[in-house]
């Protein structure tokens, strides 16, 4: 090997160099692909061999709480037999959002206003629904008309808070997922 440099005493090209260092097997690093012919000197740091996978070990940062569940626990409305179904939606959203209660902010606060969201709709599911079973049992048997209003107002009432309930819950339930404070539109039952 011709150099156009000189050879200095300290480089390791440097014959006396050369002479006074180790034999060692040229064999490849598990961490890249040159290893050097000596030994590394002390106080240098090496290379550290990366994982097989290709990258050295990264922590997954946890996914934080935001009290969207007990906002989506609301469309359960959906999946179950009308009147029989909202009252267990609402019965699962108290729950769940009572849950929240003892988590850290957004979710305490999202938690809190879908278990006073979850109260209000279950009151009005008894009401309006009760008063309409009680015309179709108490009411309607005695008398032989057919006619839907003034006692089916209810039950268009419980439809379209049934229909609000399902707006609230999907754009509430996607605004905690986001980290914000939902603003709660009902009676605060609870505080």
């Amino acid at each position: 090997m011709s150099s156009p440099y000189p050879d200095y005493p300290g480089s390791p090209e440097s014959p006396q160099q050369r002479a006074s260092l180790p034999p060692t097997q040229a064999q490849p690093a598990s961490g890249g692909p040159y290893q050097a012919p000596y030994p590394a000197p002390q106080g240098i740091p090496q290379q550290v061999p990366l994982p097989p996978y290709g990258g050295p070990y990264q922590p997954q940062p946890q996914p934080r709480l935001r009290g969207a569940i007990a906002w989506y626990t609301g469309l359960f409305v959906l999946a179950l037999y009308p009147g029989f179904g909202a009252i267990i939606a609402s019965i699962i959203m108290i729950a769940v959002g009572l849950s929240c209660r003892k988590d850290p902010e957004p979710v305490r606060t999202n938690g809190t206003a879908a278990a006073n969201w979850g109260i209000n709709y279950l009151l009005a599911t008894v009401l309006l629904l009760g008063s309409f079973l009680y015309y179709l049992i108490a009411i309607q048997p005695g008398r032989g008309s057919d006619d839907f209003l003034p006692w089916g107002i209810p039950v268009v009432a419980w439809l379209l808070i049934s229909l609000l309930h399902v707006i609230i819950c999907i754009a509430f339930g996607v605004r905690a997922s986001r980290g914000k404070v939902v603003p709660f539109r009902g009676i605060p039952f609870i505080k």
